[in-house]
């Protein structure tokens, strides 16, 4: 799983260990809007935004 910031540039990559589910951690994130990728073991690839206040 990686997100990365409203500009594209890579902000936190996580190896979630093949879970189905994932809480994000966003200690460490400026408030701001960030974009998460995750990649599904089946190869699809699925895109959310995250808003950290």
């Amino acid at each position: 799983m990686t997100s990365y910031d409203t500009q594209g540039r890579l902000c936190k990559e996580t190896d979630c260990g093949g879970e189905t589910a994932y809480s994000i951690d966003s200690k460490g994130l400026s408030a701001s809007v960030y974009l998460v990728k995750v990649q599904m073991k089946g190869g699809t690839e699925e895109t959310v935004k995250m808003i950290v206040r």
